[in-house]
């Protein structure tokens, strides 16, 4: 398997390095840009230009890309795979846009991996194929053989190796996915016979379980979380906890009572009546459309997604449109958009003016900057509030440039 490294701000700020000595079937791995030569041999990597990897058919290549600002290169060349390596945001960048891009980086990729907790459990409430790059166990969990040396593996990079064997063999990741769920969850239900009264140790210990499909287990842990934080006088949990255990209860299909534990944390006339919403589908039988859309009030995009999928009504399909936006998965967006009008279904799908701006930036992604801007103003026809995304495309295409001319390395 060949590889090509596309890094942020270059080389020396690449946090992965080790990881590279744990690539399956490793046949060449280049970086582009500029390496040091005593690097390329500890890692057995080469550099190579910009120039020179646009000349390279990369289609042969999984990239491993670590900025949501190589995505107009990237993805306009059809790699092979896509390996998104997502960071926090650095602090020279603007948040708002690193924020969205990456998320449109994970949503373009086959696999995803992060050092951070908290993107990792966001990403894993998003998306299929999210993996952890960090841990706390000394325990070794396997070895691989790297030239001449014998690498020990702790649990993340064991699990990280034999999921991209997988994605090399064209496999399913979940496996995998499922082991790492499995870890974080012991080491956080340990933890709380250590600190039994830590609200955030207890909301983990629930949130892996539930990952897990282990609700009944999670609510003890939800429960005591939900009381630490209330004794603690933290009275915006009502949202943020007490409304989790609708979506325990959906998971285990107690739907009556789902919906009745969110009718307790609105506050608006809008939820108000979704809540009438729910009652009217459960009394009609939808079901799995009350499941969905608890989930997707909880942010757990991920099992609406799942949930919906195999549903082929106009309402599942909506529903499913509205995930997919929500997870910036804009070019299912547009393929449900596509299939609606075809077969003339009647919806409540995105509005002209959302769907012309996601089009445009499905076409600036994929480097056609004509087709962008055409569809960005024809939605100004619409809202000339539109025109903003002008000005964020414009404000990613500098930021990406001035990456490019950072990390370039012409030989």
């Amino acid at each position: 398997m060949k590889y090509m490294i596309f890094c942020h701000n270059g080389w020396g700020d690449f946090s992965y390095k080790r990881m590279l000595k744990l690539l399956p079937d490793r046949e060449e791995v280049l970086v582009v840009g500029d390496v040091m030569a005593q690097d390329e041999l500890d890692y057995g990597v080469d550099s190579v230009s910009l120039t020179n990897m646009l000349s390279l058919d990369l289609t042969e290549y999984s990239v491993i890309v670590c900025s949501p600002y190589w995505l107009q290169t990237v993805i306009p060349l059809q790699p092979r795979y896509m390996i998104a390596l997502l960071e926090r945001c650095p602090n020279d960048q603007d948040a708002e846009m690193w924020n969205k891009y990456s998320e449109l980086l994970a949503a373009q990729a086959d696999i995803v991996g992060t050092a951070s907790e908290r993107i990792y459990l966001e990403q894993c409430l998003r998306r299929e194929g999210i993996f952890l790059l960090s841990g706390e166990s000394p325990l070794t969990y396997g070895a691989v053989s790297y030239r001449q040396d014998t690498l020990f593996l702790n649990d993340y990079e064991s699990i990280w190796f034999e999921a991209l064997s997988c994605l090399n063999k064209g496999e399913r990741l979940e496996q995998w996915v499922c082991v790492q769920w499995g870890i974080r969850c012991k080491y956080y239900v340990d933890l709380v016979t250590e600190y039994p009264n830590h609200a955030t140790i207890s909301y983990m210990a629930a949130t892996y379980l539930y990952l897990l499909g282990r609700s009944p287990e999670a609510v003890h842990y939800l429960v005591n979380s939900f009381e630490q934080m209330v004794l603690h006088d933290y009275l915006d949990c009502l949202h943020s906890h007490y409304r989790f255990f609708s979506s325990m209860a959906a998971q285990t299909g107690e739907l009556v009572k789902a919906i009745n534990i969110y009718a307790v944390s609105v506050y608006s006339e809008e939820d108000r009546l979704k809540v009438n919403e729910l009652w009217n589908w459960l009394e009609h039988g939808k079901v799995d459309l009350v499941k969905a859309e608890i989930f997707r009030l909880n942010e757990d995009y991920a099992s609406a997604i799942r949930t919906l999928t195999p549903l082929n009504t106009s309402e599942s399909k909506s529903l499913l449109r509205n995930n997919y936006v929500q997870t910036f998965c804009y070019e299912d967006v547009l393929r449900l958009t596509e299939e609606s009008s075809l077969s003339h279904e009647e919806d409540g799908g995105i509005s002209f003016v959302d769907n012309q701006l996601i089009q445009g930036t499905v076409h600036m992604l994929h480097n056609r900057h004509y087709e962008a801007v055409t569809a960005i103003l024809t939605a100004t026809t619409v809202e000339l509030s539109a025109l903003q995304w002008l000005s964020e495309m414009s404000s990613y295409e500098e930021s990406a440039e001035r990456m490019l001319r950072s990390t370039a390395y012409e030989q």
